[in-house]
């Protein structure tokens, strides 16, 4: 299995304002990490587009979908001369490929449209990610047995029926998803008309007890059903996961609402971490397909950090457990150039511990289904040679000092 999980515009800045603000810090050092700290690997990534220093999310989410750069507004296609937008050239996108050459089921969840660039780099082949209807009337021939974000107003009648028809459960609410019986392996969920609302306005609607919001499934609650339906497929999965409105909200220079978005998407990481951890199948990437903003966080008097947009105040010691409402910021920020981290945790971990091209990804996630990583090197003490030395370890230690088999333990 492979879940891919994409924070749209999650800079190494935004990571460290996530941590400020959920976790805290004593004297200098964090309570805790957060999710995507906490991994097997850790590198780095270069986003360029073929045509621009500054790649946009089509051929960000095309870098990681298919391996090749293209141009900026594309979705794993390549440029040609004529004016319709699907008949470039196109090179198979990583799902279509792993699920006609190892027949594995497929997911994309996102908070975005599922019409967005993110996840349509994933679903659909067009040189033109406005596209909407064009993009969107591929999905039932790309087939993802789970689908899930916002965008009803934009997936047609038609296009909706196809996939009810193939046998899907169709869900638009958060009810709705949490009441799907267990074994339910087909899932279309939209959950809005658009883009999903963010956590702070999610978070609002609950105090008041009106809005979008109370409707709405969180990121975290739509990756731990899709992980429930896809891991009953008896040849694995992949699952992609983006948290767009981080992207969305750092375009705004809203930094509440961005952070805490990060914030969320960490907490989703962490559903896909335990999911992991609870088996040796599962390889979990973490990654960004470029940063947003040009986030800084500097120091101010007191008990306040200037996050580059805005100002929040920290009480010393103390994560924040529940964001304070306010009103959307009415700036304009873009995408910035700056390499973006990339963290990973399972079998195959090992090839994401470095600098590399977004387009890599794509490769050594193909190498992990093949099989075909570098294995870490035994320590002393690493007895079950995951390259870590852990309880499990330990445990195999004891056993055998004192006679014990494993066989069956």
């Amino acid at each position: 299995n492979v879940i891919l999980m994409i924070g749209d515009g999650f800079g190494l800045a935004h990571r460290t304002a996530a941590r400020i603000v959920s976790r805290g810090l004593r004297e200098g050092r964090y309570n805790a990490p957060l999710e995507v700290d906490d991994m097997d690997a850790h590198g780095y990534t270069s986003t360029s587009s073929m045509d621009s220093l500054v790649t946009d999310s089509a051929n960000g989410g095309t870098a990681f979908a298919g391996g090749n750069k293209t141009k900026n507004g594309s979705l794993c296609v390549w440029p040609d001369n004529t004016s319709d937008p699907t008949d470039n050239p196109r090179f198979e996108n990583i799902i279509s490929y792993l699920k006609r050459t190892r027949g594995l089921a497929a997911g994309v969840v996102t908070t975005d449209s599922v019409a967005g660039a993110t996840p349509a780099a994933f679903l659909a082949y067009c040189d033109d990610r406005n596209q909407t209807a064009k993009i969107v009337a591929q999905y039932p021939d790309s087939a993802p047995e789970v689908l899930m974000g916002g965008g009803r107003n934009v997936v047609s009648a038609s296009v909706r029926d196809k996939f009810i028809k193939a046998g899907y459960a169709y869900v638009t609410t958060a009810a709705e998803l949490a009441a799907l019986p267990a074994n339910t392996t087909k899932c279309l969920g939209l959950f809005s008309g658009d883009v999903m609302e963010t956590y702070v306005d999610r978070a609002q609607a609950q105090r008041k007890g009106s809005g979008a919001g109370l409707t709405e499934p969180s990121l975290p609650e739509m990756t731990e059903a899709a992980i429930r339906m896809l891991s009953q497929y008896p040849n694995g999965f992949i699952l992609v996961v983006e948290g767009a409105s981080i992207d969305k909200e750092s375009h705004s220079k809203d930094s509440n609402r961005a952070i805490w978005e990060a914030i969320e998407f960490d907490r989703a990481v962490g559903v896909a971490k335990r999911f992991a951890a609870s088996r040796n199948d599962t390889l979990v990437v973490v990654t960004a397909d470029h940063e947003t903003g040009g986030l800084t966080i500097t120091g101010l008097s007191g008990n306040k950090l200037s996050l580059g947009w805005g100002t929040l105040t920290i009480t010393p010691g103390e994560g924040m457990t529940e964001p304070a409402y306010t009103a959307p910021a009415t700036g304009s920020a873009d995408h910035t150039a700056v390499d973006v981290p990339i963290s990973a945790f399972g079998p195959g971990a090992s090839e994401f511990g470095k600098y590399m091209d977004a387009t890599e990804v794509f490769f050594c996630i193909l190498r992990a289904v093949e099989g075909g990583y570098r294995r870490p090197e035994a320590q002393p003490g690493d007895v079950n040679g995951d390259g870590k030395i852990t309880l499990a370890d330990v445990t195999l230690l004891l056993r055998a000092a004192v006679g014990l088999t494993t066989i069956g333990r």
